[in-house]
């Protein structure tokens, strides 16, 4: 399975970063970066273990800090095959994302960014 594949069964959404965001918003800028990089966190996953493509839908939330750390992940909502919610869990604890720009952190009064990913195989 070719990675243009994988990247368009795994739907990866950034539901809190990419509200109400504009074209030129520096933090729909940043959400484009961390969207490219769950992707790719996703594609590797996959490749790494291809057993995961299973039908079903997870939701991770995860807090990238300042320097593009995950501080934390959390399981909103499981997958219905056992062991693929914590192979994505995991993966999304390993990733590293670009470090939030100050633009960014001066416009969302905070040093970190929530996510919200559905990571979903129809």
């Amino acid at each position: 399975m070719h990675a243009s594949q994988l990247a368009s069964i795994a739907s990866v959404f950034l539901a809190p970063v990419l509200l109400a965001a504009r074209q030129n918003d520096p933090t729909a800028a940043y959400a484009q970066r961390v969207q490219a990089t769950l992707v790719q966190m996703t594609i590797q996953t996959i490749k790494a273990q291809p057993q995961l493509l299973k039908a079903g839908h997870l939701w991770l939330t995860c807090r990238i800090g300042r320097r593009g750390e995950v501080q934390s992940v959390k399981v909103a909502s499981r997958h219905p095959v056992r062991g693929i919610t914590e192979a994505f869990s995991t993966a999304l604890k390993a990733a590293k994302f670009p470090p939030i720009p100050k633009e960014v952190m001066i416009q969302r009064g905070d040093d970190f960014i929530d996510v919200t990913t559905d990571f979903g195989i129809d």
